[in-house]
């Protein structure tokens, strides 16, 4: 495993943690902040998952029109900045905003971390990469999820948003320190399914 898929994994593995520190407590914390119900609060993650999703329409012009380390450190900065804005938001519909802002810088940097990986691996271990990859995902899931679960029961919101940006931070450090090597653009389309949706996984879909 070189020094730069090295930084990618734990870009990766700190990126998940930073996101799934706040998937559990999330619309708990938010309903006790805007004063509504743990039900309405939840339509933040339709919100998130609504941008992500529509990022992905848009994510193989992006690696292809732009720099692509830089384009997962500004998409990762606007997501810790979303983090951030979270403790200050006071009303549902900054909160459904924000949600979706972060959803949609999420799913770049996720879907453009995955494209780096495959320019910095040789081809014949790319399989393995994405093992391994995907493996950082997993754990970086089950961390996150269990850690912020814990700190809200015993320490409250304010210190998981300090934790997540604290994960964000390292994972940018990371990937200020890679090498990635340069890749002339081909002239993407705008909106392409391309590193969204393939129509051949959709049976691996179902089952996920």
């Amino acid at each position: 495993m070189s020094s730069q898929f090295r930084r990618i994994c734990l870009a990766n593995f700190f990126l998940f943690i930073s996101v799934y520190l706040l998937f559990p407590v999330l619309p708990v914390a938010m309903a006790n902040q805007l004063d509504v119900t743990i039900a309405e609060a939840g339509y933040l993650f339709v919100f998130m998952i609504t941008g992500r999703i529509m990022a992905g329409l848009f994510v193989n012009y992006l690696v292809d029109a732009f720099k692509r380390k830089y384009l997962c450190i500004t998409s990762l900065t606007i997501m810790l900045i979303a983090t951030a804005v979270y403790w200050a938001i006071d009303t549902k519909t900054e909160a459904l905003l924000v949600a979706f802002i972060q959803g949609v810088s999420f799913g770049v940097i996720s879907a453009s971390l995955i494209t780096v990986s495959i320019d910095i691996t040789p081809s014949e271990y790319r399989n393995k990469a994405n093992v391994i990859l995907g493996w950082t995902t997993r754990l970086a899931m089950l961390i996150g999820i269990g850690t912020g679960s814990f700190l809200f029961q015993n320490t409250g919101f304010l210190n998981i948003i300090y934790a997540s940006l604290l994960c964000g931070s390292i994972a940018i450090i990371s990937l200020f320190l890679l090498k990635i090597p340069f890749r002339a653009p081909i002239g993407s389309a705008l909106i392409s399914f391309d590193r969204f949706l393939l129509p051949r996984g959709w049976v691996l879909s179902v089952n996920m």
